[in-house]
C-alpha cells in the first residue's frame, strides 16, 4: 500500500478494515471504525444511562480477566461484543460512546433495550441476550 496518490488516511482507512472485515464477517459498518479509532486513544466513552454517560480506560474494561494477554486482544473483544450487539455505538456529536444492550429487539420495529435505561427492567438484567 505504498501507493502515492493515497493519503495517510486513506491508508489508515485500509489497513483498518482489512483488520476488522472478518471480525464482522465482512459487512463492517463504518461506526466500527471509529470505535477502532476511539480504541486507539486507550479511552471508550460509555453511556451508562440516559443522560449520563463515562470515560472508561481500555486497560481497566479486561483488568483481572487472565485470558486478555495483548492490546490486540482486547481490541478484538471489543469488536466482536459489537459485531454480536452487545454493544452498539451511538454518536454524541462526533464522540463515538459504546451503549450496553440489555435486551435487542425480537421482532423488527421493536425497542431495543439499554442497560441503565428507565425500560431495564430486573428481568432485562436477568434475561441473557442469545
Amino acid at each position: 500500500m505504498n501507493d502515492p496518490k493515497l493519503t495517510d488516511d486513506a491508508r489508515d482507512m485500509m489497513v483498518r478494515m482489512a483488520r476488522l472485515g472478518p471480525l464482522y464477517d465482512s459487512e463492517l459498518p463504518m461506526c466500527a471504525l471509529d470505535l477502532d479509532a476511539a480504541i486507539d486513544t486507550g479511552r471508550l466513552g460509555l453511556i451508562t444511562g440516559d443522560d449520563k454517560g463515562i470515560l472508561v480506560a481500555v486497560e481497566d474494561i479486561v483488568d483481572g480477566v487472565d485470558k486478555v494477554d495483548t492490546e490486540a486482544d482486547v481490541r478484538e473483544s471489543i469488536h466482536r461484543l459489537h459485531a454480536h450487539g452487545v454493544m452498539l455505538v451511538e454518536f454524541h456529536g462526533d464522540v463515538p460512546m459504546l451503549r450496553i444492550v440489555a435486551r435487542k429487539p425480537e421482532k423488527p420495529g421493536e425497542p431495543w433495550i439499554f442497560r441503565g435505561s428507565p425500560e431495564n427492567t430486573s428481568r432485562d438484567r436477568l434475561t441473557p441476550t442469545p
